[in-house]
């Protein structure tokens, strides 16, 4: 496998005096690696501008990765793995590891740091064994590898796009050694065409491709191996921002085309909206009570999208998150936890979206944007950001060292706090430490929604009680009624059971219909009786 990165390295001198190594002259400085996200299928290394981050005395590290079907393809019947995304991560990283030195940089002080698909890569790498000694703190924005988005299983949904891909380029119908052959002898351009442009219709609010349990890069489950498998740091620090949902909540809502203008509208919404979470379709009442304000008003819109919104970061990402938090301070990690919930005054925006703080932290306030206004105040708060992920960086604990006295605490399930980057009442930057984030919405996705999973499994499971009282067989003498009673009675289930598959086969159709209106973008709600 032959893979090509592109290494951007910056490293300023001057402003920060690293202890010298015994033995050597060199001041050795603390790395940085940053993972890109967007969902396993677009971005670039290069969206992560780490020059002012490097400002701080850290060497900052990107690189791109393969993506979409060139990086997660899975296909086990063709000899296809997958992760060959997060293998190219991993050699990445081992290229930093054994290079790094040469540009005045720390083998022994590297962090990896992600965002969104980005942050659920860098949980991985936290408990694969093939990362195992190649960083030393995790650094996790806005994704998890416990999203039910972040991993797939073999056999899993994900052979769906596999095989569509497949198909697509024409190389389904071959053998296993066939289809690899296939695959590359497709002309560069020609694939390239195909996935940018054909596939269109494939992209979804989650990955079509993603990384997968093989065995080998990720032996088990994410939920289990943070659990019970060794971890690869001891320093780990984790965050959201505020309205994480909202431009997709704001997308599929407007895709829908459907005015909220009375509850059986917004029921039809909601069951058409749950379509795209996995598990929730059958506990829509409870959704609707935690997330929608009381007395519901008819028609208003905002209230709607201001509540899908919500939902849709929750469950998505903030839950899991928080899942994530609990699980490694569990373990005795020592977890950081931040809430991002600033908005610049000039701000054309008004919810604060999914990767919102990267741009504070890559420096935008401070260096100029081509589509944003900033502020004095907007430069301060990226300065902040910029000084606690160098703090981390540098010495595993998050601070406003030097700009102010302040330091993040650790993030415990006894003393679950969290650092809020928000802004005081005058409009200025301004960071405290709160406790118990949503402590009721957290609580309904992580403990009462898997209990009402569990509780329908369980009645799915129910068998005749064995107690029951029976009678002897030889105690009834046979009478010829009951032949024909019997035959009405295996009638009547028959026809029961026919009931029940055609509601089922009817319910499996509206699925697809939903599944089918988050590729093409239109939610057949008035399709779906």
């Amino acid at each position: 496998m032959s893979c090509r990165f592109v290494l951007a390295a910056r490293i300023t001198g001057g402003k920060l005096k690293e202890k010298k190594k015994e033995g050597g002259n060199e001041e050795l400085l603390p790395v940085n690696i940053f993972v890109h996200g967007g969902s396993y299928q677009g971005g670039v290394g290069a969206m992560f501008d780490g020059s002012f981050l490097a400002l701080e005395g850290i060497i900052v590290v990107n690189f791109n990765y393969r993506l979409g079907p060139l990086g997660f393809l899975t296909s086990p019947n063709h000899g296809i793995s997958g992760n060959y995304g997060m293998l190219d991560q991993i050699a990445a990283f081992r290229w930093v590891n054994e290079n790094i030195r040469h540009f005045g940089g720390d083998p022994n002080r590297i962090t990896i740091d992600g965002h969104s698909a980005g942050g659920a890569s860098v949980g991985l790498h936290l408990i694969s064994p093939l990362s195992k000694g190649l960083f030393n703190r995790v650094i996790q924005q806005s994704g998890t590898p416990l999203a039910h988005w972040a991993v797939s299983s073999m056999g899993d949904k994900s052979d769906f796009y596999d095989e569509l891909f497949l198909l697509s380029v024409h190389c389904a119908k071959n053998t296993t050694h066939n289809v690899k052959a296939c695959l590359k002898s497709i002309d560069t351009e020609k694939l390239k065409k195909i996935i940018l442009y054909e596939l269109k219709w494939l992209s979804n609010i989650s990955p079509s491709f993603t990384p997968v349990i093989d065995g080998y890069f990720l032996p088990d489950h994410p939920a289990k191996m943070l659990q019970t498998y060794p971890l690869n740091a001891h320093q780990f620090f984790t965050g959201t921002t505020r309205d994480e949902g909202s431009s997709f909540a704001a997308y599929l809502l407007s895709d829908m085309d459907v005015k909220a203008s009375s509850m059986k509208s917004l029921l039809k919404i909601m069951n058409c909206f749950c379509g795209y979470l996995p598990g929730v379709s059958g506990i829509v009442g409870s959704v609707l009570q935690h997330y929608l304000p009381w007395p519901y008003e008819a028609g208003n819109e905002t209230v709607i999208l201001q509540m899908f919104s919500e939902l849709m970061g929750d469950y998505y990402i903030t839950a899991p998150t928080q899942v994530n938090a609990d699980t490694l301070q569990a373990r005795n990690i020592t977890v950081y936890f931040y809430h991002f919930s600033y908005i610049s005054e000039l701000s054309h925006f008004t919810s604060i979206l999914h990767g919102s703080e990267l741009f504070y932290l890559i420096g935008a306030p401070l260096g100029g944007h081509a589509n944003f206004r900033y502020d004095n105040r907007d430069r301060m708060m990226s300065r902040y950001l910029i000084r606690l992920w160098a703090t981390f960086i540098k010495q595993g604990l998050p601070s406003l060292m030097s700009l102010k006295n302040f330091y993040i605490d650790r993030y415990t399930t006894e003393k679950p706090i969290y650092a809020l980057i928000t802004k005081n009442q005058r409009g200025e930057p301004h960071i405290e430490m709160n406790i118990r984030f949503k402590p009721k919405k957290m609580a309904f996705w992580n403990k009462i929604v898997p209990e009402l999973r569990r509780r329908d499994l369980h009645f799915a499971n129910y068998e005749k009680n064995p107690y029951e009282r029976r009678l002897p067989r030889d105690s009834i003498e046979p009478d010829p009624a009951w032949g024909l009673m019997t035959a009405c009675i295996l009638l009547s289930i028959l026809v029961v059971v026919l009931a029940v598959f055609y509601c089922r086969t009817r319910h499996l159709v509206k699925r697809l219909l939903r599944q089918s209106s988050v590729s093409s973008g239109t939610c057949m709600i008035n399709h779906v009786n």
